[in-house]
């Protein structure tokens, strides 16, 4: 993937293998032991290389001389010495060295679990393990080792007194010393929340937050908090001192609260000061503004990717990708390593954060490409002995298998897949690199991946890099036969522009065009990093070139996606540069390059690529066209004018945040000042679009001229060339459709020539061309007359994923035949390709290539899916409303006119049956004019909450019709009632709380009125409430007289609720979650669970990922008990066949029970130390409870034997009973009226691995998500 370190499973191994057996004991709680060693030294992995040394002291009676070994480390190692990860701590040693290698010497820190597990080396910011090093010749220094930033999961350190490998010399230690900083401000906390993920809020919001001050001092802190904002230009917008009294070991909150006026990155900087004005604490921040996404703002085949590493261990995969949502980023890059999945030769077993990660993705809607890497040492080793790229016939074998568990597992959910990630360059490759060697495990995973997912797209090469010598070694080697898309990582020194980026791109397409292949482009990776090292760049240069490189991109019509690298920090350090290429901090507020990215989606992200202008040198013009609007998006490296020629009075100028300002014309022209900063310019009229789209088919057709130089066909080439030209000319002039189509014609028959005389598809320039050519025909709306249908009746015309091509919709107007000839022209030659392939392969690669650069034409325009404007064209602000019944406000409709004639547009509207509209009729519009007209559409006094859709559309010149636009309207009830949660045992006397909230604009007031099941009654049935202002919520009780409790502990109450308007009505299933005393046999037979209160998972809505469910395949009841020793869980599971071929932590995948427990009931977005998940299943080893997750400190991905088991099946039933120790469930304390949060789930397992679940609440199948889970409350 680019930029990385060493995997950190890998780090983990080379821990343990250096851990000494000795120390797996209880840890030690006295600090650090022996640390003058005048007890000896310390334990040592060479203890006769470690000795006491009375002759060279520096305090005391003894010192430690270590001698090194020519071959291995030598290293002593302290006990372990307990910690407060959240405090911070200074080491100490004396060392004194004679005649060794400089920094032979150095200092470790492990950090150890609270179960005495290895975690990591505490690392520098910089990466290196080593906190100090020395070496040579010098007498007694002291060295200090300042710590902090731990583990969250740490709570013991170990100290390690290293000398390396060497053939000679002397060490000595003396003295070491470790205690708490002392430093000012070390017992301060400081932070700040808002309530938007990631601190994104949108324009007109009020930026508002809490700044928490926490105190670790026994005494109490007088400090002055200073609150300092600015917006990224350096205007301040808060600037704020608070005194504050903080008391012993306590916290202070403190109002955040600024109004954004520009959108873009604010800084934040909130600083303590003691009463002299000196710095204590520091934390710096940000906060972004941007626009919300609308739907309409970009599709789901835009080139916007960002890479994650989840697969890492690095990043919240819920988090992360809502923000890349919110940024209209719709795909991600990540992957899961090899030698993570198969650590036992065979045997594969994937984390659940695999699998999370990827679910997550699809849940947000984003696509997930997975890279498959990279070794594994169970297969082929280097000449060192460390794991190498597959290379043997046992190795490919291997591969393979992990390629067909990745695909197999993944495949209804990802689509692409990666093939390695930069192979030529030996940091990766795990050996010299070897392009032939590449070839063959591309081609072992394409193969594989094709014949379990034919659909999928494999994308080779992710080179680091233009390296073209390794490529052309690639394709000679027959690569290009096993990749969809070639990937490349072209990471640069300098801006896109300055360093010539368009270039090296030209320079892959060029090579692949001379194999006769002409496969898109993705960039995976590229990326620039905001370190302070010599190779960082400035966060504003981060959002330049980030802006830059996604339009340079485009405008090659071969680059299809662009991933950038990185979504968020990988780290805290400002000088390490792999810590610092996210686009989002490590708290996941934005850079400047988040809140352009998303603006970039806004401007372009529903367009098309249409070309260039020509303007002054230095200054780069890149046209697109969205909804049948010009955009012209200008830059320049340093500062430049620029004059613009518009028949408009206005321009309405976009800078890289989406700001917008007007730029008055006078005398047709408009002067811009051009900078870095790419602005989007709009309101130029269609003349820009027809410029840019002639000049880059000119360009086309220049490069395809360099190409015929000194072949004997370019005289007949050239000929066709002249002609389509020409017919470009005179289409300029009158806007003939004909010509097009014409010019068309002349640019396949020149190809055609070209192909049949020099075997080759001869460059770029040929699809350049074509598209251009189409590009002419949209940019002055011939397309309409070139019979593409609108949106309502179809959009795709081109299916090119499968070399296919698909008819016209059938609403498609017949009597313009020369669009449909074009089409049919491009599905007959892909069909006589595929006829040819045997008989004729020249020809049918001819046919192949004259088909798909039709097909490619086409997919070039049409790539966003984008509906064809014909120049009067329609806009809304927002497709998705949601209002109060009665309460829908004016529907603003934005009627343009792109036309350079006044137009008569009769606009209409289709609403629902029975629904009234104002405001529709005739607009009247000058040339170029657009105006917005207010729209009431009005249901009926009874229509019903729900979804609706609004069309609206309209003819203008008395025949044409423009592309209708749909409004997706949700009604809300002007109330919103709810049933709380029973606190005891529904009986006569329980009390029956009902909430009722105001959700409308007015004050409202009423009666409230219950409607019970049978057997019930309440006293009142029914209440006044209110009045409530708009927003207000009022809790209703009434006690219940009489109750008839079910069996199924399920219990259906109704609500009304008369307001000004009418009555709003709710129904809601209530149940009683509750965990009883109790104590069970643990037998299999559930007659002592009579006293529990049973919960049902046999509803539709419960199942995931299981088709054809019906609860006779998989349903569930589940009951739970306590006592002072145990927490008893009982499922009675209905399937129609048993099957669990699994043990340990792969239980999952086959028939089980999986609970989660939420031991605080604390509501955490995700595990965190008081959440644990438990599965229960009868192996082929015999019942099993297996911990995934432990909590309170106690460890996860074990067999936990204290708890007891017993599973007992008869027919189609399961019957699964347990007893697990309260005490492996810390910190759970458990009493009558507590509660914890608890979800159930149930897998099943068909006869080929896990075929879905039923779960009780959304919370663990998904995603380990404990504020989803239910609250249960333990009874006496």
């Amino acid at each position: 993937m680019g930029r990385k370190g060493v995997p950190a499973m890998l780090v983990l191994v080379l821990l343990l293998a250096l851990w000494p057996a000795s120390h797996n004991g209880r840890a030690q709680e006295t600090g650090l032991d022996n640390p003058g060693f005048e007890a000896g030294p310390w334990e040592a992995n060479h203890p006769e290389r470690v000795a006491t040394d009375t002759t060279q002291v520096h305090g005391g009676q003894r010192s430690v001389r270590v001698l090194p070994l020519p071959g291995d480390d030598v290293f002593m190692l302290s006990n372990l010495v307990p910690i407060d990860v959240e405090l911070s701590y200074v080491f100490s040693v004396w060392i004194r060295t004679d005649s060794l290698p400089s920094n032979a010497v150095s200092v470790r820190v492990l950090e150890v679990d609270p179960n005495n597990v290895a975690i990591g080396w505490h690392v520098l910011s910089s990466g290196d393990n080593r906190l100090v090093t020395t070496g040579g010749t010098h007498d007694w220094q002291r060295f200090d080792v300042e710590l902090s930033g731990f583990n969250s999961r740490t709570s013991y350190l170990k100290f390690y007194l290293w000398v390396a490998p060497a053939e000679a010399g002397t060490a000595w230690f003396d003295d070491a010393a470790f205690a708490r900083s002392s430093r000012p401000g070390e017992d301060l906390r400081l932070s700040v929340t808002t309530p938007r993920l990631g601190n994104v809020f949108s324009p007109g919001e009020e930026v508002s937050g809490i700044v928490t001050v926490r105190s670790l001092a026994d005494e109490p802190r007088e400090v002055v908090l200073r609150q300092h904002v600015e917006y990224k230009d350096g205007t301040v917008v808060l600037d704020r001192d608070t005194s504050l009294t903080i008391p012993p070991r306590g916290t202070v909150d403190v109002h955040l609260a600024f109004t954004p006026r520009l959108k873009g990155v604010y800084y934040g900087r909130f600083a303590l000061l003691d009463q002299q004005g000196e710095e204590l604490r520091v934390l710096e921040t940000s906060f972004g503004v941007i626009e919300p996404l609308d739907a309409h703002d970009y599709s789901r085949l835009s080139p916007f990717g960002a890479q994650t590493h989840f697969g890492q261990y690095k990043g919240d995969p819920e988090k992360n990708l809502r923000l890349m949502s919110m940024a209209g980023i719709n795909w991600t890059r990540d992957e899961m390593y090899w030698s993570e999945l198969e650590k036992t030769k065979g045997v594969f077993t994937f984390p659940p954060q695999f699998d999370a990660y990827v679910a997550e993705n699809v849940r947000q809607g984003l696509d997930p490409l997975i890279i498959l890497d990279y070794h594994n040492r169970l297969y082929d080793l280097n000449e060192s002995g460390s794991p190498r790229a597959p290379h043997t016939e046992a190795g490919l074998r291997g591969w393979a298998r992990y390629v067909a568990e990745m695909v197999t597992r993944y495949r209804d959910q990802v689509r692409y897949w990666e093939v390695w990630n930069e192979p030529n360059g030996q940091q990766f490759w795990g050996d010299e690199p070897s392009a032939r060697e590449y070839a063959a495990v591309l081609k072992t995973a394409y193969t594989t991946i094709k014949r379990l997912d034919p659909d999928a797209v494999v994308i080779g090469g992710a080179i680091a890099g233009t390296d073209l010598n390794y490529l052309r070694e690639l394709f000679d080697a027959g690569g290009l036969n096993y990749m969809d898309v070639l990937s490349i990582h072209p990471y640069r020194v300098g801006g896109p522009d300055e360093t010539d980026l368009l270039r090296d791109l030209r320079f892959h397409q060029e090579l692949m065009h001379e194999y006769g292949y002409e496969k898109p482009i993705w960039l995976t990776e590229i990326g620039w990093a905001t370190d302070t090292g010599p190779y960082g760049v400035s966060e504003a240069q981060q959002a330049q070139y980030l802006v830059r490189t996604y339009l340079l991109a485009l405008s090659t019509g071969y680059v299809r996606e662009v991933n950038w690298y990185d979504f968020q920090d990988d780290g805290p350090d400002p000088a390490n540069h792999e810590h610092r290429f996210g686009i989002v901090r490590l708290d996941l507020s934005p850079k400047p390059a988040y809140t352009a990215y998303a603006n970039l989606v806004r401007q372009i992200g529903a367009g098309h690529y249409v070309g260039d202008l020509s303007l002054p040198e230095g200054v780069r013009g890149e046209v697109f066209a969205r909804r049948g609007e010009a955009i012209l998006v200008l830059w320049a490296t340093s500062a430049r004018q620029v004059s613009l020629r518009t028949s408009a009075s206005r321009l309405e100028v976009y800078d890289i945040d989406g700001n917008e300002r007007d730029v008055p014309v006078d005398g047709g022209s408009a002067s811009l000042t051009v900078g870095p900063d790419p602005m989007y310019v709009h309101g130029l009229g269609a003349g820009v679009l027809l410029q840019a789209a002639a000049n880059t088919f000119e360009e086309a057709l220049a490069a395809a001229r360099l190409d015929l130089r000194g072949r004997e066909f370019a005289p007949e080439v050239e000929s066709h060339l002249e002609r389509a030209s020409s017919r470009v000319e005179h289409y300029l002039t009158h806007r003939s459709p004909g010509d097009l189509v014409a010019a068309l014609g002349e640019l396949d028959r020149a190809r055609g020539i070209w192909i049949d005389s020099a075997h080759t598809a001869g460059g770029d320039a040929w699809r350049s061309a074509l598209v251009n050519v189409y590009s002419l025909a949209r940019a002055s709306g011939a397309l309409a007359d070139m019979a593409y249908a609108s949106r309502a009746r179809g959009q795709a015309l081109i299916g090119q994923g499968s070399g296919k091509i698909t008819a016209l919709p059938s609403g498609a107007d017949a009597s313009r035949p020369h669009a449909e000839a074009l089409w049919q022209d491009a599905s007959r030659y892909l069909e006589e390709s595929r006829e040819m392939r045997q008989q004729d392969p020249v020809a049918a690669w001819r046919a192949a290539v004259l088909g798909r650069s039709l097909a490619r034409a086409s997919q070039q325009v049409y790539r966003y899916e984008e509906p064809v404007y014909p120049w009067v064209y329609l806009s809304t602000p927002d497709y998705n409303l949601s209002a109060v019944v009665g309460e829908l406000p004016p529907l603003p409709v934005t009627v343009h006119n792109a036309l350079d004639r006044s137009v008569a547009f009769d606009l209409t509207v289709d609403a629902p049956l029975g629904w009234d509209v104002a405001g529709a009729g005739v607009v009247s519009l000058a040339p170029g004019e657009r105006r917005t007209v207010e729209l009431r559409v009005v249901p009926p006094t009874d229509v019903a909450v729900g979804s609706y859709r609004i069309a609206i559309g309209g003819r203008y010149d008395g025949v044409k019709a423009v592309v209708p636009i749909e409004v997706d309207l949700e009604l809300r009830p002007a109330l919103e009632l709810e049933v709380l949660p029973l606190r005891e045992r529904p009986a006569a006397g329980t009390e029956l709380r009902v909430r009722v909230a105001n959700a409308s604009a007015h004050a409202q007031s009423g009666t409230l009125a219950l409607q019970l099941p049978a057997g019930w009654s309440a006293s009142p049935s029914s209440a006044a409430y209110g009045p409530l202002a708009p927003g207000e919520s009022q809790t209703m009780s009434f006690e219940l007289t009489a109750v008839r409790q079910a069996d199924f502990n399920e219990y259906e109450v109704g609500i009304s609720a008369t307001y000004t308007a009418g009555v709003v009505s709710a129904s809601q299933a209530l149940d009683f979650l509750a965990i009883p005393r109790g104590r069970a046999a643990v037998d299999g037979d559930l007659s002592d669970w009579r006293a529990a209160l049973p919960i049902h998972l046999d509803r539709a809505s419960q199942v995931a990922e299981k088709k054809g469910w019906t609860p006779q395949d998989l349903s569930a009841v589940g009951y739970t008990m306590w006592d002072d020793d145990y927490l008893y869980v009982a499922v009675r599971v209905t399937d129609n066949a048993f099957r669990q071929t699994y043990t340990g932590g792969d239980v999952w995948r086959g028939d089980g029970v999986q609970f989660a427990i939420d031991a605080l009931n604390n509501k955490s977005d995700s595990y965190d130390s008081d959440d644990s998940e438990w599965g229960l299943t009868l192996t082929p080893a015999g019942p099993q409870v297996w911990r995934w997750y432990g909590s309170g400190g106690l460890p996860g991905n074990v067999l936990v034997e204290s708890a007891r088991l017993s599973v007992v099946r008869q027919g189609d039933q399961t019957v699964y009973e347990a007893a697990i120790p309260i005490s492996e469930i810390r910190p759970l304390v458990p009493s009558p009226g507590g509660q914890i949060g608890f979800d159930l789930l149930v897998n099943d397992d068909d006869g080929s691995g896990r075929s879905g679940w039923i779960e009780w609440t959304p919370g663990i199948g998904y995603g380990k998500v404990p504020r989803l889970f239910d609250s249960f409350t333990f009874l006496p």
